[in-house]
């Protein structure tokens, strides 16, 4: 057989597997039926599947401080109708990816489609086969009982890498003090199963403007900043109090780990544009994790938009992966194939962070660099903060509207 013949026919092979594992899933009732209330929340935003438009109130970005001391208050961006009551403007979270909405539609049609291109069958794959695997012991089992370094670990291998098609990922290298390495064949998790992706290391991940904001992250992954906070939940009030009014109190008071989430995914956000000033999407994401719930922020640095979910549980009955917080973070890991950018209502809710920084917004956009000087991480322990009271505009999406380009075929 000719070179041209068999790459031709391991070609229709692979085309062969991967229809027949994606009717499989298909066949499996309980998974199918948990993936389209995931996808039916994404549209609607229900099940707290929302984006929330946020304004900066205040921020020590033109201070030289680490993420750690970072100062950003933030309050629901808010318009007033004429009986001068306040409306908070939400959206469903895929209002901003309408990509992987609408392959998620067409795959869960009654005549089922995947993607044609392979990046995007295989980021489809990724999420499916996750869905299918018991990840969740390897997560709350520990969750209480890892040290720092044990959990980025942990967190890198079984719940961020294999839901992205590349799976490679960076951990802040202070962590290297562990007796493993992540691409090891073992994993500090009782399974000892060290998850679908091995192509991990330990080494710099830090980035920002050393005049500005600048630090570190806990893991890099498919340009996408993560930050953990080594807690119980109950300390994390990473999304319900990313908002603000002047009536916070000390009793509303919380750990910082939030504004250091806004500011990493501010910065972040620059660097991205920096770096890919070709892109002509700059909505770039953040993400928080706790030991049983996760965060997303995203920032656009050439529009200044700032969006933010509530907290979101990683767990649910009987200690199970939440379907819902797993695809929208699938969504979120593989946002450079997803993500469709704000949208243009979005746009009219600035962020003000521009205002805040001034003429040293010129910084932010050409000063943020990779790879920092080494330094002293230090750690500021609160910050008070408590919820607006607007009143919500929840704005969901038709799937059936568009169908954006995207070429899918039939199983």
């Amino acid at each position: 057989m000719s070179a041209e013949g068999a790459h031709t026919s391991a070609k229709r092979q692979k085309t062969y597997d991967y229809g027949s594992f994606f009717k499989d899933f298909l066949k499996k009732e309980i998974e199918k039926d948990l993936l389209e209330e995931a996808y039916i929340s994404l549209c609607r935003g229900s099940s707290d599947m929302v984006f929330r438009t946020l304004e900066i109130l205040q921020t020590n970005a033109l201070l030289s401080e680490e993420f750690s001391r970072a100062s950003c208050e933030v309050q629901m961006f808010e318009k007033y109708r004429t009986d001068e009551k306040p409306l908070a403007r939400i959206y469903a979270a895929g209002s901003i990816f309408q990509n992987g909405i609408f392959i998620l539609k067409k795959f869960l049609d009654p005549q089922p489609q995947v993607p044609e291109d392979e990046k995007q069958m295989e980021a489809l794959k990724k999420l499916l086969n996750y869905l299918l695997k018991d990840h969740d012991i390897a997560l709350e089992e520990e969750s209480g009982t890892c040290d720092d370094a044990e959990w980025a670990v942990i967190v890198a291998l079984h719940l961020l890498s294999p839901l992205t098609v590349d799976g490679s990922y960076t951990i802040d290298d202070s962590y290297d003090n562990l007796t493993f390495k992540p691409s090891a064949s073992s994993c500090p998790c009782k399974t000892g199963e060290h998850g679908d992706s091995e192509d991990g290391d330990f080494d710099d991940t830090s980035f920002g403007w050393i005049d500005g904001w600048h630090g570190k992250s806990d893991i890099l992954i498919n340009n996408v900043s993560v930050h953990l906070a080594n807690m119980e939940d109950d300390n994390f009030k990473v999304g319900s109090s990313a908002v603000s009014s002047s009536e916070s109190t000390p009793e509303t008071k919380t750990s910082n780990h939030q504004e250091q989430v806004l500011a990493q995914s501010i910065v972040f956000s620059f660097l991205q544009r920096k770096e890919n000033r070709n892109n002509l999407k700059h909505l770039v994401p953040t993400i928080g994790i706790s030991k049983k719930k996760i965060v997303i922020y995203f920032y656009d640095s050439e529009e200044d938009v700032l969006l933010g979910t509530t907290e979101l549980d990683l767990f649910g009955y009987k200690s199970t992966i939440c379907y819902d917080t797993i695809v929208i973070l699938w969504l979120t890991l593989n946002y450079d194939i997803f993500c469709t950018g704000i949208t243009d209502s979005m746009k009219n809710c600035k962020a003000e962070f521009f205002t805040r920084v001034g003429s040293f917004l010129e910084n932010y956009r050409n000063d943020v660099t990779r790879n920092l000087p080494k330094g002293e991480y230090l750690y500021q322990d609160e910050t008070g903060w408590t919820k607006s009271g607007a009143v919500e505009e929840k704005i969901s999406i038709n799937a059936d509207n568009e169908d954006f380009g995207i070429r899918m075929k039939s199983l």
